[in-house]
């Protein structure tokens, strides 16, 4: 008999709302007695919800004495002499809530329903609590109903745990993380095996964390056995041995590709496009509050034409609703009724014969016809959405690459240059990655660019890409010595689930439409010598644990297939396929942690990729482009705000050209409700671009008034090539600009050149005398650097103590303050000294920059060295005292995101300051130190 997973749970959960006694044969609830009928309350969690929205309707729920249902995390009121079923996982918050309303006598009796095994800690502390307050007699029966999963059809199911495809993958996360994710899985697919009461052979691949919950459930699996009656009791014996199922369990890595293509049946394209949960989908919401439809087995239209590609059901849309209209226009004509008139109830009029049939059909017509429309709403909100992304063309160009290898570079391009969304774009260009053995690195590069260009987030392309990458390393060096450097190399890089990412990744490229996960389940259901499955493991939980189990690989007639970190409905169409084409027909059920959509999945690569620094976020720091780049992009802004008002306008009936200010709604109604709710974006996008744009005429008008593009081009010429244009510098100095521009041009002349002619630093100061520009700030950094000369020059000799006695006397007790580090007083070129210093520190290779830098490790003893923890280090906090700026916070943001695999960088300062403040202080300290003058000519 073939397993069917729906209505094995979908039976004892009506088992369970009849107070775990037998339903009665009527379809009413009634006592054990049956002598009358009994109504109760439900109490759910969210996750006990979930498992029942797919099965059973609030209509169903009164068909079974239900009568009113609660979420367990919200206050409720004393219902008496009513009894409650609880139906929860077992976790601590539950039990405290259960003991909390047994004490209050919310209800006269508790019915404990868990979704799961109940362990013996929760079950004490309920006992405890209970006891405690004399309320233990209001708990009737505790039940382990292992009902932990949902069932959204009768072979399709997931065990709803998120995020599973980062949790396994996380290269943070420690074996005990892994191995809680490990039991959580295998506990999932225990209550599955324990609802269909049945003992499956176990097969998956070497290694990852197929193998780790192929060896954690055959462990309870066998532990389970062990006791006399248990769940598996009805399997037991010889004879069922022959009819038992294979369990194949899978990770995603498996096959990457499956999960972040687009695809063009009505199904996917549902639970892709509109985010379909738990069989149901939500409406956008336009005129009116948002619909939400049930889409399931019930509603034949979907049942029938959800596989078919959509430009199909759009066929067979016009063909119902043809339909329906011939059967209302016979209706009408055998009723007396107007040709045409759609039947409502109204026009039954003149001809009584055929009057009974016309109203026993109208019921039947009434739900086509709201069939009709819900699939009609439906579709038109998809064909939308193509037109508005280009679906069909990401979906063709993904099908080409995954089948042909091979792909149309220009065609590429040019969709990722054009219409979409980001994360199309994205899962087009993973795609990409694959689907072609190779990639050349031209290509990749077009392809970044092209993604840059769009603001798309290229983590998760990144991630990717190094998987792909790594999984070529260590198939170049299968057989050769080096393998287990490369893998010792990759456990560091991406952390304990290095295991995670490589098992299978002999499937990374797609070979050819067949899905490598049905081709796989098809050879293991066959049990013949396969070289692609002979290698996978074999776990029996009936042999004895010495027995190799080789006698049980097959054939079998039933499959239960399950996906460790996201399965989709491509992969269960796929394997529904499989089932029906075999001879005789076969039966698979599909299984997962969770049913992802394309986008989906690519969010948990991005987290991935994040995790491990790699890629970008696909915003572009605007606040670090140049001036003229930013007032290039505020007119591009303002030109797209007009254009989106335009078409806001014509959507809306009003008038060209005109802005958008809700007033102008007249005309054309039908696209009112969307012109309303864009308003609020495009009045905060117009006053982003207003903001910007003041902010930028401000700046315009320092710029041109202060000369201070030719600061800007002067001094980056001066700190690049360590020379200056004589005539240029003084030029500037006698022309436009602020005393402060003139003076932190000076001092950035004595900072860029390593040696400074005393008659060019006589005409600076004379220069600077003319303009009235106070001097003690350039006499101190003059003296500062002629000290550092000083101290240079007498590095290796005897007179050096001399110097620095004098220099102590001279500049007080800060004299090691001044002079250390006094090397990179000079700028070596456009890189920072800092940013250059830091990015050998965190490399923690010998250099003779940092060498005799300092290392203080606070967990060290004090007597160590601590030279064991001097790199490399993937994180840094950058600290300077005295001042910092965003220049320098600029250019440590790009040595993290220019770094292999990215690094993080945070940088700090005692404050932030901006080189007119910073002037300030070298004034002031030319002041305390006797030096230069104020500019102020002697007025008396």
């Amino acid at each position: 008999m073939a397993l069917n997973l729906r209505q094995k749970q979908m039976s004892l959960i009506v088992r369970m709302l009849n107070l775990n006694q037998p339903p009665n044969p009527g379809g009413g609830i009634s006592t054990a007695a049956g002598a009358e009928e009994v109504y109760k309350i439900l109490i759910m969690d969210a996750f006990c919800r979930g498992i029942l929205s797919p099965l059973i309707h609030v209509n169903d729920l009164r068909k079974h004495g239900i009568t009113l249902f609660f979420p367990i995390d919200k206050n409720r009121q004393t219902i008496p002499d009513v009894p409650a079923i609880y139906f929860v996982r077992p976790t601590p918050e539950n039990i405290d809530s259960i003991a909390t309303d047994a004490v209050r006598g919310l209800y006269e009796t508790f019915h404990l329903n868990f979704s799961s095994s109940l362990p013996r800690p929760l079950l004490e502390t309920l006992a405890s609590k209970t006891l405690e307050m004399e309320a233990v007699h209001r708990i009737s029966k505790i039940y382990d109903q292992y009902l932990e999963f949902v069932t959204l059809e009768d072979s399709l199911f997931s065990l709803a745990q998120p995020k599973t495809y980062v949790q396994v993958n996380d290269p943070s996360a420690g074996d005990r993380e892994i191995e809680e994710i490990v039991e959580k899985i295998a506990s999932g697919l225990f209550c599955v095996l324990a609802t269909l009461g049945v003992v499956p052979v176990i097969r998956c691949a070497r290694g990852g964390p197929a193998e780790m919950v192929a060896s954690a459930l055959d462990s309870r699996i066998r532990d389970h056995l062990v006791i006399k009656n248990n769940l598996f009791s009805e399997s037991g014996g010889l004879a069922s041995s022959f009819q038992r199922p294979t369990l194949c369990i899978f990770d995603r890595n498996f096959e990457l590709a499956v999960g972040i293509q687009h695809d063009w049946s009505y199904r996917p394209l549902v639970h892709d496009v509109l985010g379909m949960k738990l069989n149901r989908v939500t409406m956008p919401a336009e005129k009116s509050a948002a619909k939400s439809y049930e889409l399931d087995d019930s509603d034949s239209f979907w049942f029938s034409n959800s596989w078919c590609p959509f430009q199909k059901v759009a066929e067979e849309i016009e063909n119902q609703l043809s339909k329906y209209k011939q059967d209302i226009d016979e209706v009408n004509k055998r009723t007396g009724g107007k040709d045409g008139v759609e039947f409502d109830g109204t026009d039954l009029i003149g001809n009584t014969k055929h009057l009974m049939n016309a109203v026993n059909s109208l019921p039947e017509l009434t739900e086509r016809k709201k069939m009709i429309d819900k699939h009609t709403n439906i579709a038109t909100v998809l064909l939308g959405e193509i037109k508005e992304r280009s679906l069909d063309g990401y979906c063709n160009l993904e099908d080409e690459m995954l089948t042909k290898g091979s792909v149309d570079k220009s065609q590429l391009l040019s969709l990722l240059k054009g219409k979409g969304a980001k994360v199309d774009k994205l899962r087009l260009s993973i795609t990409y990655l694959l689907s072609l053995e190779t990639t050349p690195q031209s290509e990749v590069e077009a392809i970044e660019a092209a993604l840059r260009e769009s603001e798309v987030d290229t983590r998760a392309f990144q991630y990717v890409k190094k998987i792909k990458s790594l999984n070529a390393s260590l198939a170049a060096s299968a057989s050769s010595a080096s393998r287990s450097n490369i893998v010792d190399w990759a456990e560091k890089l991406y952390g304990q689930s290095i295991s995670a990412v490589t098992a299978g990744m002999k499937n990374l490229l797609s070979g050819g439409r067949q899905l490598a996960l049905t081709r796989t389940v098809e050879a293991l259901m066959e049990g013949k010598p396969n070289p692609e499955v002979d290698s996978y493991l074999v776990f029996d939980p009936r042999a004895p644990r010495s027995g190799s189990g080789s006698q049980l690989r097959g054939p079998f007639k039933e499959a239960i297939v399950f996906m460790i970190g996201g399965g989709n409905y491509v992969e269960y169409r796929s394997l529904m396929e499989l089932a029906q084409r075999s001879q005789p027909v076969k039966h698979v059920i599909y299984g997962t942690t969770e049913v992802l959509n394309g986008v989906e999945f690519v969010e948990q690569l991005t987290e991935l990729g994040q995790k491990m620094g790699l890629g970008s976020s696909g915003v572009g720091p605007s606040h670090w482009c140049p001036f003229q780049k930013v007032a290039e992009e505020i007119e591009n802004q303002l030109s797209k705000y007009k254009q989106d008002i335009d078409e806001v306008n014509k959507r809306t009936g009003g008038k060209d050209g005109v802005e958008f200010d809700g007033t102008d709604l007249i005309g054309n109604t039908k696209h009112l409700m969307n012109a309303v709710n864009s308003l609020p974006e495009l009045t905060e996008r117009k006053k982003m671009i207003d903001k910007h744009t003041n902010i930028a005429t401000v700046l315009l008008g320092e710029i041109k008034e202060r000369s201070l593009d030719g600061y800007c081009n002067l001094e980056d010429e001066m700190l690049t090539k360590g020379s200056v244009d004589k005539s240029q510098l003084l030029s500037l100095l006698k022309g436009k600009g602020a005393k402060v521009d003139k003076l932190r041009l000076s001092i950035t002349y004595l900072l860029s050149l390593e040696t400074t002619p005393q008659s060019e630093v006589e005409a600076i100061e004379a220069a600077l005398r003319e303009s009235e520009v106070d001097t003690r700030a350039f006499q101190y950094v003059k003296k500062i650097k002629s000290l550092n000369a000083s101290l240079a020059a007498s590095a290796s000799s005897a007179s050096r103590s001399n110097i620095v006695d004098w220099a102590e006397k001279l500049y007080g007790q800060s004299i090691s303050a001044v002079t250390a580090g006094m090397k990179n007083l000079l700028s070596g070129g456009r890189q920072l000294a800092l940013t250059r210093t830091v990015e050998a520190l965190m490399e923690g290779k010998p250099n003779p920059e940092v060498d005799s830098y300092l290392v203080f490790d606070p967990r060290a003893p004090r007597s160590g060295s601590g030279s064991q923890l001097r790199g490399p280090f993937k994180e840094a906090i950058v600290f300077m005292i005295g001042g910092g700026n965003y220049v320098e916070y600029r250019s440590l943001m790009e040595l993290a995101q220019r770094s292999q695999p990215v690094k993080h960088v945070i940088y700090g300062t005692t404050e932030v300051l901006n080189g007119v403040e910073f002037v300030e202080q070298l004034t002031e300290l030319g002041q305390k130190m006797g030096l230069g003058s104020s500019g102020v000519g002697p007025s008396q």
